[in-house]
């Protein structure tokens, strides 16, 4: 019997994982205290602006502090999921500047400024939906090397798949996966340099040994992908 596809990358990201250095460890340990503290710290000092900005538009006092709190819930998950980041720094920015700008009198009150405060939660329940999608099942082929994988998964609790089950249209949600698996509709193998690359253009930290467990997940479920020449000698 073969294990699903997803388990077989699973273990052998983790089995990729663990042979990185402590140092490195220890440097991921610390960027991501450290981006977390900027998005907290960032969270408290734009709250002011995005609540008043819905007292502004009209919304009570209750109700304008949902504002902030749509808005934090947002860049929360993006920050968890690693994607939209950009898109939620920018609507802060706009929330926080529009605000600013009502209260020194540089811009007043007007119905395009109101619906577009009105829009603020539809558009933030929409994304964040979005976003938490990004960790389910893929409907239409097999998912393979889910997000938020962890070490306390019980992937023992998965059925197994049988070794004569059809090949089916592999599905990646990981965004590391999302970014490195393109690269190989080249017809060449990617060299790591290549998938740092491609992980700083969608917006993730080129760490190298993400980067290589991240093919290794991707070869474990497309095995046909690792008879591939390698692109430092294609």
């Amino acid at each position: 019997m073969m294990a699903p596809c997803w388990m077989a990358g699973l273990g052998a990201s983790r089995r990729a994982e663990a042979g990185g250095t402590k140092a490195d460890q220890r440097r991921s340990s610390r960027f991501d205290l450290l981006s977390w503290a900027a998005l907290l710290a960032a969270i408290v000092v734009t709250a002011s602006g995005e609540y008043q900005l819905g007292v502004h538009a009209g919304f009570g006092s209750w109700i304008a502090a949902g504002i902030p709190a749509a808005l934090d819930v947002y860049a929360l998950r993006a920050m968890r999921v690693r994607r939209d980041v950009m898109a939620v720094v920018f609507a802060m920015i706009a929330v926080n500047g529009l605000s600013h700008l009502v209260s020194t009198g540089l811009l007043r009150v007007n119905v395009p400024l109101v619906v577009a405060v009105s829009a603020i939660a539809p558009l933030v329940f929409w994304r964040v939906h979005l976003l938490a999608s990004a960790t389910t099942v893929v409907t239409g082929g097999e998912v393979c090397a889910a997000d938020d994988v962890t070490g306390d998964d019980d992937v023992a609790s998965v059925p197994e798949r049988p070794s004569d089950a059809p090949t089916t249209p592999v599905s990646y949600t990981n965004a590391v996966d999302l970014a490195i698996r393109p690269l190989y509709d080249g017809g060449l193998r990617p060299t790591t340099k290549q998938m740092t690359a491609a992980m700083t253009n969608a917006g993730l930290e080129p760490k190298e040994s993400t980067a290589r467990a991240a093919r290794i997940r991707i070869e474990a479920c497309e095995p046909h992908l690792k008879d591939r020449p390698s692109a430092l000698t294609g």
